[in-house]
């Protein structure tokens, strides 16, 4: 099967994600992998993040709080040493070996069902102790049926404050999300590293967005000047879907210029050593004293007739050959 069959599928996966997507209501309406692949990369992310805000929305509706504070935690909390959320890393894992379970039951039986996205979220939440009901999962697939990628057009016409969320969520969750797959399917094709590949690139990056869109914040000091830049895109291309293109932009110029910032820093820092004036002769010396002529040098007497030099020991090639006598 490829570069994907390197990865070991637990044995309590296949039955647990064709167990969550039996139980999905409307099936037709949840995303399976063939679609969710046709998609671009920045799409998928997208998608991931409105898939996780759906499911913790639904638990609120369904009165389930404590459920709904699970998954916010699950997915906004960094621990130190980490540049992610534990919950994005278990799923971004059982996402990838969600679709290799649906690529082996369809080689095993092409009539099969094919799996969900959805499935993988949810074994994702029941595996840290967040079961859903049907009527939470059937409120996620529905929610999701109607998603699709933002356009600018849709994104100028929210209201400030779901401007402000929707930003918030897409830096929080979709952005890491793309940097992550983005570096492996560079790394599975064979081309230029990304730099997310450098756990201290991802730090910075991860400590920049908590700065610049800190979760619950009621300001967001990075919100002002990313919508500027996604209003500038609107007046161009307004029903282009691009608002979370513009993010990976800003993130981009975001990095580059704390970099630059770094850089400024440590060259201010650095102690800078006088340069050394010439040696002046002290007063009354007059000229300094002349230089002692140097030593003659003794030739080195040649080589006996018996004691070859280096050049009779390297023969054609530069090869050692052993002397003749």
């Amino acid at each position: 099967m490829g570069k994907t069959a390197r990865l070991r599928i637990p044995t309590w996966l296949p039955a647990v994600v064709a167990s969550a997507t039996l139980f999905l209501p409307v099936p037709l309406r949840a995303t399976e992998f063939p679609r969710f692949s046709r998609m671009s990369l920045s799409a998928q992310a997208e998608y991931v993040a409105l898939m996780i805000d759906a499911t913790e929305n639904a638990l609120r509706a369904a009165n389930q709080s404590d459920l709904a504070d699970r998954v916010h935690e699950l997915f906004t909390r960094i621990e130190p040493g980490a540049s992610m959320p534990l919950g994005l890393v278990q799923y971004g894992r059982n996402e990838a070996l969600a679709r290799l379970a649906d690529l082996e039951r369809y080689e095993k039986d092409p009539n099969a069902r094919r799996l969900h996205v959805e499935a993988a979220l949810f074994v994702t939440l029941d595996k840290n102790g967040v079961p859903l009901s049907t009527e939470v999962k059937t409120a996620v697939v529905d929610g999701m049926a109607r998603s699709h990628t933002t356009t600018y057009a849709e994104f100028k016409a929210k209201t400030t404050d779901e401007q402000r969320k929707l930003i918030a969520l897409l830096v929080r969750l979709a952005y890491p999300h793309f940097r992550i797959r983005d570096a492996i399917t560079r790394r599975i094709e064979g081309k230029e590293p990304s730099t997310y590949d450098n756990l201290d690139m991802r730090k910075r990056e991860a400590t920049l967005i908590a700065a610049q869109f800190p979760i619950g914040a009621a300001i967001q000091p990075g919100f002002a000047g990313l919508a500027r830049e996604i209003d500038a895109e609107y007046r161009k291309t307004p029903n282009d879907a691009g608002p979370f293109y513009c993010i990976v932009l800003h993130m981009f110029d975001m990095v580059a210029a704390d970099l630059a910032k770094e850089m400024k820093r440590m060259e201010d820092s650095t102690l800078q050593l006088p340069q050394r004036s010439p040696p002046r002769t002290p007063p009354g010396q007059g000229k300094a004293a002349p230089a002692p002529a140097p030593t003659p040098k003794t030739a080195s007497p040649p080589p006996k007739k018996d004691s070859p030099g280096f050049g009779d020991a390297i023969g054609e090639g530069g090869f050692i050959t052993p002397p003749t006598r």
